[in-house]
C-alpha cells in the first residue's frame, strides 16, 4: 500500500463498498443474456474489488495488491472494449465474436507489456473508441441507438474521468475519495450505456429479417403475427 496512513476499514468503506454502484451493470447483463459480457464484466468487478481490498489492509489476499491492479486494469479496459464492438453493430455473428474477443486479446498483450505506463492504458480505450466511429462511416449511416442515452451514460462517464485521475496520485487523494466517486459514477454510467445495446436474441432477430428476401419478410411479418423489426442493425 506505500504507506497510507488512513485506518483500513475507513479505506475499505470508500474504495471497497463503492463497487455496489457496478451491480446494477451486472444484473442487466444477467437478464438481458449477455453471457461472455457478464463473464468479463464480473471478472473486472472481482479484480478491482480484490485489488482495493487488498490495498486497504496492505495484505496479500491470493494475489498481491499490484497483482490484483494489474487484472483490475485489464478488466475495466476489456469491458470497454466489449462496449465499443457493440457499438459497431457488425451483422455477421461470427465478426462480431471475433472482434469481441480481439479487444480482450490486444488488451493483454499491451497490459503484459507494460501495466503502469498509463498509454497502455489509455492509448487502447481510445482506439476501441474509433472503432464504431469507423464503422458508422463506412455504412455511411449512424447505428440506430438512443443517443440521448448513449450521451447521458459517456457524460457521466466524462464527469467521473476527472475523479479517476486526481485519484492516481494517492497520497493526494485521502481515504480514496476520488477513486470511489469514479466506481460510483462510472458503475451508473456503465449502466445507462448498457441499455442502449440489443440483447443477443434482439439481435439475432434481425440479423434473420436482414437476411430474408422482400418478400419473405413481408410475409412473415404480416401473416404470422410477427412484431415489426427494424431491418437496420
Amino acid at each position: 500500500m506505500g504507506g497510507r496512513t488512513e485506518h483500513p476499514l475507513l479505506l475499505a468503506m470508500t474504495t471497497v463498498l463503492s463497487h455496489v454502484a457496478m451491480i446494477p451493470s451486472l444484473r442487466f447483463l444477467h437478464q438481458q443474456g449477455f453471457t461472455y459480457e457478464l463473464g468479463v464484466s464480473i471478472f473486472a468487478t472481482i479484480a478491482s474489488f480484490m485489488y482495493h481490498l487488498a490495498e486497504s489492509f496492505d495484505a496479500t489476499l491470493l494475489l498481491t495488491e499490484g497483482q490484483w491492479h494489474r487484472l483490475d486494469n485489464i478488466g475495466i479496459i476489456g469491458v470497454f472494449g466489449l462496449y465499443f464492438s457493440h457499438l459497431c453493430c457488425l451483422r455477421n455473428p461470427i465478426a462480431d465474436a471475433a472482434l469481441k474477443q480481439a479487444t480482450f486479446f490486444v488488451t493483454l498483450v499491451l497490459q503484459e507489456k507494460d501495466p503502469w505506463n498509463e498509454w497502455y492504458t489509455i492509448g487502447p480505450v481510445l482506439g476501441f473508441a474509433v472503432m464504431p466511429i469507423t464503422a458508422a462511416a463506412w455504412r455511411w449511416r449512424t447505428p440506430p441507438f438512443n443517443w440521448l442515452e448513449v450521451m447521458f451514460g459517456f457524460g457521466l462517464l466524462t464527469v467521473a474521468l476527472p475523479f479517476f485521475v486526481w485519484g492516481l496520485d494517492d497520497q493526494n487523494d485521502p481515504f480514496r475519495v476520488y477513486h470511489a466517486i469514479w466506481h460510483v459514477a462510472g458503475g451508473y454510467g456503465s449502466y445507462r450505456l448498457w441499455q442502449v445495446v440489443p440483447n443477443p436474441v434482439a439481435r439475432a432477430a434481425r440479423r434473420q429479417l436482414n437476411a430474408m428476401p422482400p418478400h419473405d419478410y413481408y410475409h412473415h411479418h404480416h401473416h404470422e403475427g410477427v412484431p415489426a423489426v427494424s431491418r437496420r442493425v
